[in-house]
């Protein structure tokens, strides 16, 4: 009466049924993170709020061109809270700084931050080559894959001569033989290679890499280099339905008529697939890991967009979507633009600038707002990286 239906999900080429969700693999009949609040509405108005970009076809994946080793080489510290406060972690390079937040999940007192993240500057000894990436794992055992994709990542990246598309097919090839479940969890991935001040930014799933450049009525504007990977993005729609894939959302039946219940959608939309019994939906649609979703047009194949500094980029933003679900891109720019205002405000702009701290202004802010929409709380991790041309030697 009024209430969701647990016992139909509607999906484009067939039905699916279950009895209970989450956050990348779902129950249909579970409560979803950003469904019905401004979370979801937030992060849709974000993926359209940056110039598009070019394509432009290479070989090894779909390439975009905009004009405008070992687990990481930052120094690391974590803080593990017994008085009821967050775990958190904070990281930094020399050019960057992250911070990292472990999220609630009600029922689930154990929970175990599924966030990771990789910090890999002066790659061999050169100071023109750097490496960032940021991981948001899902399923059972997300947090053991998004941690391999950080150990591993960039080794293999390195091994494969630095071609990304490459280093991302190794490393599914790789969890789909992992002793951990990697076949109902995932991970998305961003990763952002900076060669003398040219970027090449890989994104697979909902993560996301924004520049804060000069320009705009507020004097600093976001650029996007990634486009979030959703089922209902109709190019990856086209491309899981024709692998036999499922797409669509839960429904909500707020009434009836003479043809039957009369519904709405409830929550994103996901690729459907049945496993042990029960069927479950991936609400992204491409991703590292998900093996059974990949044999239905899920796909560990990174889009790359590059874009070449120049004196108007001021910053980069990589982060998981438990920054992107509560702050528009726009307002991540805006807020680490202040921070960095506030910093060279008395020395001029090429004053010392402490990016981890921005990193963590943003965790924190996110977090404040995910408590006040809901008791589940998403884990929240970012990378902010200084891009003023002194830091670069441009």
């Amino acid at each position: 009466r009024g209430g969701f239906d647990p016992n139909t999900t509607q999906v484009e080429g067939g039905y699916g049924s279950s009895s209970k969700a989450g956050k990348g693999h779902a129950h249909p009949s579970e409560s979803l993170k950003g469904s019905g609040n401004s979370a979801a509405s937030a992060a849709q108005s974000a993926a359209q709020s940056a110039p598009a970009p070019v394509p432009v076809q290479t070989q090894g994946g779909r390439r975009h061109r905009n004009r405008q080793a070992g687990a990481g080489s930052g120094h690391t510290a974590q803080h593990h809270s017994s008085n009821g406060a967050p775990n958190t972690r904070a990281e930094r390079g020399p050019r960057s700084g992250a911070h990292s937040i472990e999220g609630v999940k009600p029922g689930n007192p154990n929970w175990s931050n599924q966030d990771n993240l990789l910090i890999l500057e002066e790659v061999r000894g050169s100071s023109k080559l750097h490496v960032w990436c940021v991981f948001d794992g899902h399923g059972g055992d997300g947090h053991h894959v998004s941690k391999y994709c950080r150990e591993r990542m960039g080794d293999i990246w390195l091994d494969n001569n630095q071609d990304m598309p490459r280093a991302f097919k190794q490393i599914q090839s790789e969890l789909d033989k992992a002793p951990f479940d990697a076949r109902c969890a995932g991970a998305t991935a961003v990763m952002v290679v900076m060669r003398a001040g040219h970027l090449e930014v890989g994104n697979c799933g909902d993560s996301r890499c924004v520049v804060g450049r000069k320009g705009g009525a507020t004097g600093v504007q976001a650029l996007s280099l990634t486009s979030d990977h959703k089922p209902d993005r109709p190019d990856e729609r086209r491309r899981v339905l024709a692998a036999g894939g499922q797409v669509g959302s839960r429904q909500l039946v707020v009434g009836h008529n003479a043809k039957g219940p009369v519904t709405m959608p409830l929550g994103p939309a996901r690729v459907w697939y049945t496993t042990r019994g029960e069927t479950m939906g991936l609400a992204m649609s491409r991703s590292l890991g998900d093996g059974i979703v990949h044999t239905m047009g899920v796909s560990a194949e990174p889009e790359i967009m590059e874009h070449s500094c120049d004196s108007s980029d001021l910053f980069m933003v990589l982060a998981t979507d438990g920054i992107w679900d509560v702050i528009e891109s726009p307002q991540a720019v805006q807020l680490v633009a202040q921070h960095l205002a506030r910093a060279t405000a008395a020395q001029g702009p090429a004053a010392p600038w402490d990016v981890a701290d921005a990193a963590q202004l943003l965790t924190t802010t996110a977090r404040r707002r995910w408590e006040t929409l809901s008791p589940m709380v998403d884990d929240i991790t970012a990378i902010v990286v200084d891009l003023r041309p002194h830091m670069h030697g441009r």
